[in-house]
């Protein structure tokens, strides 16, 4: 089995003070008290994202997430020690839907416009069983405005090296009704040759809520374009840290997609419909070959929620099934117009996963929760040079917790978590220079 598993164990046996226990999380995939979560949460509240010019300024600010470059204008974030290997090892999620490219690719935070953004919760800790792939390290949720208000925004910045960037944003709510839009664009003048990056962002995000039902979503596009200077020795460093070694070597990159959810509610219980379907076109010019890229994502995860009441105590029942498919194209090309093909071959992973989860709660004192998730998951590779290779994984993963509060703003838990990450698309199949390769990951 080419997955890989991860045993991660948490105990923290001293009362641990939070700093808002009457937040509201989602970090179980319901709405419930942070105090009631068993893992350490952090929550940047909508007060602490308006000091902020993006997401990622707010996360860089949080002791245990790392922001790290990859590339120009391309960053990621990290927890739990994993640092350049950490964005396929926390799912970064937006109002409860996962946006984490199942490729090497990071998320394209400049997309998400902070003005947007009501709060971002931040669970540390495996949470394989909740949510599947790449929740190893912890999970980020990034919730969204869905506001009863109308107003308008707008921003503008520059910086000293002319760097600047623009953004417009509105929201517009009648009755039921609120839609949110945005147009942002951003330029990066690096102090490095060839390292500038531009970015353009469009977003369209209607809602519409009623006393039991609720449907929101969101259509976006986003082009961008770089430059790739290309990694340095420590001798080229020390000779000159501006200098690029890949003069020409650029990337344009779209992404664009629709996302969105549905959700009923019930007197002990809700159904909910999350869904997704991204598309990322890029094309990379090398100095010597051109190389071509189209991923795309799917994605839905229906769930069902219920709650059994026994005077003061309850036991609540969250079950689900996630699915997800995924293809990545690929070709290389001799020539700038693309018309002298070298090699190409498709990339292509689906994955079923059926979880369920209780959590019993005495007195809203002592909190027990479990659960259990399986995966099967099937990922293959065909190539213009008859290289085939398939990749089955079949995880099971399971968890338990126990949650003490002895009193208001105190409480101590143990958990322990069996996680799992999937292999990645282009894992399985890679360019090396001018041909195919075909390996499995091992971590």
């Amino acid at each position: 089995m080419n997955n890989t598993r991860l045993t991660i164990i948490f105990l923290i046996l001293m009362p641990f003070a939070l700093n808002a226990l009457d937040v509201v999380v989602t970090a179980s995939r319901i709405e419930e008290d942070s105090a009631l979560v068993p893992a350490v949460v952090t929550v940047i509240d909508e007060e602490d994202l308006a000091d902020e010019a993006t997401v990622l300024d707010a996360l860089d600010k949080v002791p245990e997430v790392n922001v790290s470059s990859m590339i120009p204008g391309e960053k990621s974030v990290s927890m739990g020690g994993f640092s350049d290997i950490g964005f396929s090892r926390v799912l970064i999620l937006v109002d409860g839907i996962p946006v984490n490219r199942p490729d090497m690719s990071t998320f394209n935070w400049l997309s998400l416009p902070i003005e947007k953004v009501e709060r971002i919760e931040i669970i540390q800790g495996g949470s394989s069983v909740m949510y599947g792939d790449q929740a190893v390290a912890g999970v980020i949720n990034i919730i969204t405005k869905r506001g009863d208000d109308t107003s308008i925004t707008v921003k503008a910045g520059v910086d000293t090296r002319l760097s600047n960037n623009q953004s417009f944003s509105g929201q517009f709510s009648q009755g039921d009704f609120s839609l949110f839009s945005s147009v942002s664009r951003t330029d990066t003048n690096s102090s490095r040759e060839n390292g500038d990056y531009s970015l353009w962002s469009a977003t369209l995000s209607p809602c519409f809520k009623k006393e039991f039902f609720s449907l929101s979503g969101e259509i976006y596009y986003t082009p961008s374009e770089y430059d790739m200077p290309g990694g340095l020795t420590e001798a080229q460093y020390e000779a000159d840290p501006d200098q690029s070694v890949n003069p020409d070597d650029t990337c344009s990159s779209v992404d664009y997609g629709i996302n969105g959810r549905a959700d009923i509610s019930m007197d002990n219980g809700s159904i909910g419909l999350p869904f997704s379907l991204t598309v990322q076109a890029k094309d990379v010019n090398w100095d010597s070959s051109m190389f071509e890229s189209v991923l795309t994502d799917m994605d839905l995860r229906p769930q069902v929620t219920y709650e059994f009441w026994l005077e003061d105590s309850y036991l609540e029942s969250i079950s689900g099934i996630d699915g997800n498919y995924s293809i990545l194209d690929m070709e290389l090309f001799n020539d700038e117009a693309h018309k002298s093909p070298k090699a190409d071959g498709k990339t292509t992973r689906y994955s079923l996963s059926p979880w369920a989860v209780l959590k019993f709660s005495f007195k809203d004192k002592i909190l027990l929760d479990t659960g259990l998730r399986y995966t099967y998951s099937s990922l293959e590779t065909n190539t213009s040079t008859d290289m085939k290779d398939s990749n089955d994984a079949s995880p099971l993963v399971y968890n338990g917790a126990v949650t003490w509060i002895p009193r208001e703003g105190l409480k101590t838990f143990a958990s322990y978590d069996y996680v799992y990450r999937l292999p990645l698309l282009d894992e399985q199949a890679s360019f090396y220079g001018t041909v195919w390769d075909s390996f499995s990951p091992l971590d």
